[in-house]
């Protein structure tokens, strides 16, 4: 259970993780109040705390499901050539490159290298011709 429901004299107070079930509770009359929500009495029926921790649970998951699907493409060979692109694009920005022919090593530490003109730049400081 992520959503925790204690319900007072006028409303019922929805707290825990709501983050991911906020807009469901805006739609059913939810008022936010700084540290949690506050839900209308005629609101509090056994159909709707299940859609909200339904929400909030479905929400959850799919976020998880997103992030192992980029961590896959990252790894596979488009999403890899895609970083390379990236990478060299920012290198040639940042003024690291030569020509189209430069390749890049280790985009973090800034080094980049050419065959062609025969150097190599590791972060600030260019070695050969």
């Amino acid at each position: 259970m992520s959503l925790i429901f204690t319900p007072t004299p006028d409303a019922l107070i929805i707290s825990g993780k709501t983050f991911h079930a906020k807009e469901q509770i805006k739609r059913l009359g939810g008022k936010w109040s700084g540290s949690l929500w506050t839900l209308p009495l005629d609101a509090d029926t056994p159909e709707n705390r299940a859609f909200l921790e339904s929400a909030a649970m479905l929400s959850i998951v799919t976020e998880r499901f997103d992030a192992a699907a980029e961590r896959a493409y990252a790894k596979s060979p488009a999403g890899k050539a895609e970083k390379a692109a990236n990478d060299f694009r920012y290198a040639k920005w940042r003024g690291w490159t030569c020509c189209d022919e430069a390749y890049v090593m280790d985009i973090d530490r800034g080094h980049v290298g050419c065959n062609e003109h025969g150097f190599f730049v590791k972060g600030r400081l260019r070695t050969g011709d």
